[in-house]
């Protein structure tokens, strides 16, 4: 079951907002319960990169190599990267400050 993201320091569970701005906005964030400073694993960064960038990449390669339609192409990217942005909270861990 997916679960979205808790501190390592004081257990408070993110809502998918805070999760969301802590995923995509720097590389370190703030509790919003606690105030420490927790940083984003590198398990997370590199499962977004890949879910992120590589995967949806070759799949549209391989679309557009098998004659797939522009349109039908156009509408799979839009498709992956809603479910990408909708799910990518729940994907992400954290780490205490340094």
């Amino acid at each position: 079951m997916l679960r979205l993201p808790v501190c390592p320091k004081c257990g408070h569970s993110c809502s998918w907002k805070e999760a969301f701005k802590m995923t995509f906005i720097g590389s370190h964030a703030f509790c919003p319960s606690c105030k420490s400073e927790i940083y984003t694993t590198w398990a997370t960064i590199i499962v977004n990169a890949i879910l992120g960038s590589a995967l949806p990449l070759l799949i549209m390669f391989g679309m557009s190599g098998a004659g797939q339609p522009l349109g039908r192409i156009i509408w799979f990217a839009g498709v992956y990267f809603t479910v990408y942005l909708l799910l990518t909270p729940y994907l992400s861990t954290y780490k205490p400050d340094k």
